[in-house]
């Protein structure tokens, strides 16, 4: 068994006994609720998992930095919700339903304009940004970024941030955010000569 594998059995076998919490249920319908979701996340035994060593934009971190950053980039807060960032982030991979939830912080009232998004509220759910504007708004910004051209003024630059966060909320929920970070604890496991990266030495020692 793969780490990743590892992780989920030992998480669902802590989350209660019986349950059925992954996506592939029977009979439970579509986690869309933040009560769902936060109750179930909450019961998810995560602190054994933290000191776990991933490699991330070139570098060694343990796990919970990664939920950390994460949960922060996206939400605008390390701890949302009331929720442990592990217990968010393995939720989001573990749970149906998740890209209904209201987690991206469009903090920018005009880009919420922009993007003909509801002004009452701050968050909003992968698939109401997926379904906005955002993408085709998004995309000449970020190739006009990459290409040299004419720098992007503060609120394109808040309108790319906005999708950057979507994007990374969907790789977390599909997985490859997880799956790509512990490609490193995996290698290690099976005795490959791990990454060089900073850190690597001592996290792996405190595991």
């Amino acid at each position: 068994m793969n780490l990743i594998g590892l992780l989920a059995a030992i998480l669902l076998a802590g989350s209660g006994a019986g349950e059925r919490v992954l996506a592939q249920t029977e009979g439970q319908g579509r986690l869309v609720s933040r009560e769902d979701f936060t109750q179930r996340a909450g019961r998810l035994p995560v602190s054994g998992l933290r000191a776990i060593p991933v490699r991330h934009e070139g570098r060694v971190k343990p796990l919970n930095s990664l939920a950390r950053e994460t949960v922060l980039f996206v939400t605008g807060k390390y701890r949302f919700w009331g929720l442990d960032p592990l217990q968010i982030y393995f939720g989001l991979v573990i749970f149906e339903g998740a890209d209904q939830l209201e987690l991206i912080n469009v903090r920018e009232p005009n880009v919420r304009s922009v993007l003909k998004l509801a002004t009452d509220r701050r968050h909003f759910s992968a698939i109401e940004l997926a379904n906005s504007p955002l993408r085709e708004m998004a995309m000449p910004l970020i190739e006009r970024e990459e290409s040299g051209g004419k720098p992007l003024r503060p609120s394109e630059k808040q309108l790319v941030e906005v999708f950057h966060q979507l994007w990374l909320l969907q790789q977390v929920i599909a997985g490859e955010h997880l799956f790509s970070a512990v490609q490193f604890a995996d290698a290690a496991a099976e005795g490959v000569s791990p990454h060089s990266a900073p850190g690597s030495k001592e996290i792996l020692a405190s595991v």
